[in-house]
């Protein structure tokens, strides 16, 4: 939901609130037919009149009051997006069926992808297909121990996914893809449905510095080994 949506809604909840309070007290004084205004005293009338201020007052300060809140709301509402939105780490938020709801800008950059063209997409999309049995796994934890869950993926941004030749390149990465460490957690959207918030760490780096690692100990190992 964006920030026009949000302030939209307040407006009216704040519209509609006023509108009810205004008629409530209509209501309550539209049974003083006219005879009965007539046959009011002075005194009688001055009271109403003053009673009919003070309503007016405490609408004003109501809408004020309500005034206040939404502009609070707008300033959260706004260092929410601009932590979520501009935030180092990629963060994705996708349903029960994996469909992507929303990103942030390093989610968008990691993937290849503008914001726009990810929402409504499958994330399984950008996973490499020997990985979708990794995240299908992690996300059946996650829905069965509910707690979050960790996982590490061989991922393709939006230029290698045509990609067919699988794992290519310097210890299986090339240009096109990555090596993402997930963490998958449950929780619920505004409306209280389950919803599944994604962290996505780049690991390409660490990822190739331990592959290398393995390949020098096992180049060494089997040069003793051909010693003895």
């Amino acid at each position: 939901m964006d920030k026009n949506t949000v302030n939209y809604e307040l407006g009216s909840k704040s519209k509609q609130f006023l509108r009810e309070q205004a008629e409530l007290i209509v209501r309550e004084k539209m049974t003083l037919s006219p005879r009965h205004l007539e046959m009011m005293s002075p005194e009688a009338l001055r009271e109403l009149a003053h009673e009919l201020q003070v309503h007016q007052i405490e609408l004003e300060m109501q809408n004020e009051a309500l005034r206040q809140t939404q502009l609070q709301l707008e300033l959260m509402r706004e260092r929410y997006f601009d932590l979520y939105d501009l935030a180092p780490v990629s963060y994705c938020t996708v349903n029960e069926m994996g469909v992507i709801l929303e990103v942030n800008l390093a989610t968008a950059e990691l993937l290849g992808q503008t914001r726009n063209s990810l929402i409504g997409q499958r994330i399984s999309r950008y996973i490499h297909k020997e990985f979708q049995d990794t995240y299908y796994l992690c996300r059946k934890l996650l829905m069965t121990r509910d707690e979050p869950q960790n996982c590490e993926l061989r991922m393709n941004k939006a230029s290698g996914l045509n990609d067919s030749n699988g794992l290519i390149g310097i210890n299986g990465i090339n240009d096109t893809s990555f090596w993402a460490h997930v963490t998958l957690a449950a929780a619920r959207d505004s409306n209280g449905g389950m919803v599944q918030r994604m962290v996505l760490t780049d690991i390409t780096n660490a990822k190739i510095m331990a592959m290398a690692m393995q390949e020098s100990e096992s180049r060494l190992r089997s040069l003793v080994e051909s010693h003895h």
